[in-house]
């Protein structure tokens, strides 16, 4: 059986928690509401400007998830080792001993226009 304080713990932890759930709850209502004031006031056209514009700034004051971003991005094989050095704001080789501290094995994907070259010199045809 549980102790009173130890009851009386978990019920101000619980209260705690719904608390802040709550408060959390009006913040967005209120960042919702300011929101849509900055669009009717003329400052943005819409909620997907002012998204963007407030991503941009996460990025440009964390420069970590910057870094983060591009890595993951790379991984993923979206972007090349040199468009992840710029989404990260860092030099081609800066970026490369990122990937390396992290871990991430890079590969060297084949280019149609390689192969093109290639052919064409083997041809003669060059």
């Amino acid at each position: 059986m549980y102790s009173i304080s130890r009851v009386t713990l978990i019920l101000l932890l619980i209260y705690k928690k719904a608390n802040i759930f709550i408060m959390a709850a009006k913040n967005i209502d209120m960042i919702e509401m300011q929101i849509d004031a900055l669009v009717k006031a003329g400052y943005y056209h819409s909620i997907s400007d002012i998204t963007k514009s407030a991503f941009r700034v996460l990025l440009e004051s964390k420069s970590d998830l910057k870094v983060a971003s591009a890595v993951e991005l790379y991984k993923m094989g979206k972007i090349s080792l040199s468009r992840g050095a710029e989404i990260a704001g860092v030099s081609l080789e800066e970026f490369k001993e990122v990937l390396a501290d992290k871990g991430v094995v890079r590969t060297l994907s084949p280019s149609p226009d390689i192969d093109d070259n290639v052919a064409r010199i083997l041809e003669g045809t060059d």
